[in-house]
Formats: C-alpha cells, sequence, structure tokens
C-alpha cells in the first residue's frame, strides 16, 4: 500500500497568498490533493479543483467549487488528521485520467474504496468519482 505522507509540493503561493497547482501531471495533481487532504488544507485541496469541477460521490453529485469545498470539509470532519487519514493504491494513470484504490481511517472506522477515478485538465481536477467503499 502506498501512503502519500511524504509527496513533493506542488501547490505553492501566488503573489496575492492564495495556493496554486504547479504542475499540470494528473499523478502529481492527484498526489498532491492527498496530501492537501491529509494535511486538512482545505484551501490547498480546493487549489486542485477547477471552479466548475464535478464530484461525484455515489449517488450524491457536487458542482462547482462551492458544493465541492462543502463536501470536503465534511469528510474532514469523519476522518483522522494526522498525515494517514487517506492512503491510496494501485495507483494508474491514462493519459488524463488516473484511478487509485483507498483506505479511510476515521475517528469511529475504517473504509476501503476501490476505483476513484479523476480527470485532470490544464493541472485542475476536473471531475471525481469518488469509489464505492466498505466500512468496518
Amino acid at each position: 500500500m502506498l501512503i502519500l505522507a511524504g509527496t513533493s509540493v506542488i501547490a505553492a503561493c501566488s503573489g496575492d497568498g492564495s495556493a496554486f497547482s504547479r504542475d499540470s501531471d494528473p499523478e502529481q495533481v492527484v498526489e498532491g490533493y492527498i496530501a492537501a487532504y491529509n494535511a486538512q488544507d482545505i484551501d490547498r485541496v480546493m487549489a486542485f479543483f477547477a471552479q466548475d469541477a464535478l464530484f461525484i460521490n455515489g449517488k450524491e453529485r457536487f458542482e462547482g467549487a462551492e458544493a465541492i469545498r462543502a463536501e470536503e470539509l465534511l469528510k474532514f470532519s469523519v476522518h483522522a488528521p494526522g498525515g494517514e487519514a487517506y492512503s491510496i493504491s494501485n495507483l494508474v494513470v491514462a493519459d488524463n485520467a488516473v484511478t487509485w484504490d483507498h483506505v479511510f481511517r476515521g475517528s469511529a472506522h475504517t473504509c476501503v474504496g476501490t476505483g476513484n477515478e479523476v480527470v485532470v485538465e490544464d493541472g485542475k481536477i476536473v471531475m471525481f468519482t469518488f469509489a464505492s467503499a466498505v466500512c468496518d
């Protein structure tokens, strides 16, 4: 299993202090997103999403950065902070699409999911389909 606690930094601050993604490589975008998620840094997480991105979680659809931000903050509230809340394995890159499996460790449960997928355009996630998961 790959745990991305020490991924390379691909988010930085622009002159106005806001975060932005410097790398358009889809694998680096995903790894940066995971690192930002594990740090529970919502501004850094959102720097990886396009303004009009679509996030699909089962039957729920979150369209646009504002809706995705709210969903990510909700997930922060149930997953353990500390660098290993979200670990990934089986990462596969095909053109601008990336798939992977995951383990979420939360305060009340652990969930294992297979088949996450993102599509990256111009260094930003434009579509994120979150894997189905089984929780204990």
